[in-house]
């Protein structure tokens, strides 16, 4: 019988044309499809190849084309497959013949012919027991869970539901998987959709809005969407948010009208909406405190266009995220929505179903408060501010603010305009939410003149970044507060303390509106400049002494026979950092003169540093300021390639160029930060030495 069996097996895998994996000559142990797929795992693999059966359980780490391609084939019949991966190659032949254990048995097993509708597929809906409708036919895919290729989750999306539109969106033409599916076949899907006689109402479906338990509504059919979560070719989140609701609109605008989309929602039907009863009143009135007793995402009720709405359920299926319904829960969101929808019939009516009455408040008394109000509003758990003359309570806006808390909490207790505005650059939908927060409008009074004047003196005693004066221009401001909240960070407002900081910050801000109107919000007084001239310090230091001073972080310099405390200035510089770093603990006297020549402003600066004089004779004439013997490597100069902190190498000396490229009228100048600029610079000025003159007062080093 075995005999005529292989004659069998020979005779029709030639029929077939299949001859390019060899048969052997002697009689072999014929096996069923159903033994072959008890070998269905990497430990233990077996295929069926053209009428072959091979045990490839050793073969799966030695594949040059990856494990995956082997697991694939365990347990099913992977001709198909192998002969369209290698038409036409004989060593894949070859080297499949070699784990040839056997032949199939060629009885043929006749097709199943039992149809299943859809509702005797759908109990069949968990890894244990998964049956799944593709194209027609019907099939147990329990055992292929595990051992499909493509992941276990793939084949758990498929159970309980006709998944013909997922798997051939998934496999799109491919005859390998197509041919593997049917050898899990039971039987033919009778698509004849059993009539639904259960009626629910909104408010039964309203109680399915989890991903676990998922019941919607489109077009007055009601529909258990959970299985389809994880097949949905669109991903999950899609279906989730619709859990709960009537997703008419959404679905159809999702899909266009789409008959395919209709045909594959119409397996999850289980009853029809029920329209007789009539729905909850909603033409109860609520006033706006009532609304405001609602501001959690447990209890969200809101306001839009005199209408109010229960959100709660929504929260978690809004289709944009949760953030911006939260941050409708207990105010009036008509602006905001509005704005954010751009009156979007869609969206109006996707809010429509959690309507639950009408308000009845007329329109609200304006509430004005000073700044001084706002002012003791300034936590993240009570958070005030003023943007364009109105406050706002944003509060409730921290944790949901698109670009982060940090954002909001920075606008605390205090004038927040410019911040506001700057960082959201017209953007119709930050503003409207803004206007969800609106609790009243700044109370506005003449401003009382400040008339507190203040001495250079004065403003020295405040020094220190828990206590921090500064004078710019003619103007003294308290900018303790200012330290943590500054863009540029905290070292460059330390630096201003104690110190007339007028040349550092309008060099930093140069022209910057911005920093001007955030600066303004600081100020406590004007500067009164003495009628006599400020006593020069009468410290008196040696120039062994100030050169111990050398550091950034403690840094002295000599210039024209006095001594300077420059650490503060450094941040401050408006030409750069390097260029002070330069002066520390040596007689910087030639360069800075060289630098700023006939600048009173530059020299104004650096009185304020000035701690005494030059001591131990007078200062001996300075003899020609030899080359900065300070050493850089290109990789150093590359890490200063920005207009605000340039530098560049020539002829192999390194300069620091940010004040001279200020100077420039020529954009292409910025070209050179971070870079080897010899060739550059050359060009411009013609000669090596041409360059070396026109710079020689921004050398701050050699390259390495």
């Amino acid at each position: 019988m075995k005999s005529l069996l292989k004659k069998c097996a020979i005779a029709v895998s030639f029929a077939l044309g299949i001859s390019a994996v060899a048969l052997p000559a002697q009689a072999e142990t014929i096996y069923t499809r159903a033994e072959v797929r008890a070998h269905a795992l990497p430990t233990d693999c077996w295929t069926i190849v053209s009428g072959g059966v091979y045990n490839l359980t050793s073969f799966i780490a030695r594949h040059e084309g990856g494990r995956t391609a082997i697991i694939g084939m365990c347990g099913v019949d992977a001709t198909v497959g192998f002969m369209a991966q290698h038409s036409g190659q004989n060593e894949p032949a070859r080297t499949l013949g070699a784990y040839r254990i056997g032949a199939l048995d060629p009885t043929a097993v006749p097709t199943p012919t039992t149809m299943y509708t859809i509702g005797q597929i759908r109990p069949h809906n968990v890894a244990t027991d998964c049956w799944s409708a593709v194209s027609g036919g019907v099939y147990d895919l329990t055992a292929w869970i595990a051992v499909h290729p493509g992941g276990q989750a793939v084949v758990k999306g498929m159970c309980g539901i006709d998944a013909t539109v997922a798997f051939l969106a998934q496999h799109r033409g491919d005859a390998n998987p197509i041919a593997i599916l049917e050898q899990f076949k039971v039987g033919i899907f009778d698509p004849t959709v059993p009539p639904v006689e259960n009626t629910y109402t909104l408010a039964q479906v309203k109680q399915h809005n989890t991903a676990a338990d998922c019941w919607s509504v489109v077009r007055t059919n009601v529909y258990d969407l959970t299985t389809w979560i994880v097949a949905h070719p669109g991903g999950q989140a899609v279906i989730t948010g619709m859990c709960g609701l009537d997703a008419t609109t959404a679905y159809l605008g999702q899909h266009q009208n789409s008959q395919s989309a209709l045909a594959t929602l119409e397996q999850f039907k289980i009853g029809l909406l029920d329209t007789t009863t009539p729905p909850p009143p909603t033409d109860t009135k609520y006033t706006l405190a009532q609304v405001k007793s609602h501001n959690t995402p447990g209890d969200c009720w809101s306001i839009v266009r005199k209408n109010v709405y229960d959100l709660t359920a929504w929260i978690n299926a809004h289709p944009g995220g949760p953030a911006f319904i939260k941050a409708m829960c207990g105010v009036d969101a008509t602006t905001a929505y509005l704005g954010q929808h751009q009156n979007s019939q869609a969206a109006l009516a996707a809010l429509e179903q959690f309507k639950i009455g009408v308000y009845s408040g007329t329109t609200p008394v304006t509430k004005y408060f000073t700044m001084a109000t706002v002012r003791k509003h300034n936590s993240r758990s009570n958070c005030w501010t003023v943007i364009s003359g109105k406050v706002y309570n944003l509060t409730k806006w921290i944790a949901g603010h698109p670009g982060g808390s940090e954002a909001i909490i920075e606008l605390c207790g205090r004038n927040g305009t410019s911040d506001f505005l700057e960082g959201h650059n017209g953007d119709k939908a930050a503003i409207a939410q803004l206007a969800s927060f609106k609790i009243g409008v700044l109370k506005t009074s003449t401003p009382k003149p400040v008339t507190k004047s203040y001495t250079k003196a004065q403003v020295a005693t405040h020094k220190t970044a828990s206590n921090c004066w500064s004078i710019v221009g003619n103007s003294v401001y308290n900018l303790t507060k200012w330290i943590p909240l500054h863009p540029g960070g905290q070292a460059q407002i330390k630096a201003m303390c104690g110190v007339d900081a007028s040349a550092g910050f309008s060099g930093q801000h140069s022209g910057s509106a911005s920093a001007k109107a955030s600066l303004a919000k600081y100020k406590i007084g004007t500067y009164k400049k003495s009628a006599t001239p400020t006593p020069t310090p009468s410290g008196k230091y040696t120039a062994k002494v100030v050169a111990t001073h050398n550091t950034a972080g403690n840094c002295w310099s000599i210039v024209s026979g006095s001594v300077y405390n420059l650490t503060k200035w450094i941040p401050l510089h408006p030409g750069g950092q390097a260029q002070i770093k330069a002066m520390c603990g040596r007689d910087a006297t030639a360069g800075f003169t060289g630098q700023h020549s006939g600048s009173a402003s530059a020299k104004a600066s650096l009185a304020n540093y000035k701690i005494g004089v030059l001591t131990g004779g007078s200062t001996p004439t300075p003899t020609p300021t030899p080359t900065p013997v300070n050493k850089y490597s290109l990789t150093q100069v590359k890490s200063h390639n920005s207009a605000t902190n340039c530098w560049a190498a020539a002829n192999g000396a390194v300069y620091s160029l940010t004040a001279w490229i200020r100077k420039q009228t020529s954009v292409n100048a910025m070209g050179i930060c971070g870079k080897d600029a010899t060739a550059t610079l050359k060009k411009k000025y013609g000669s090596t030495s041409a360059v070396t003159s026109a710079l020689k007062l921004y050398k701050i080093g050699v390259l390495k």
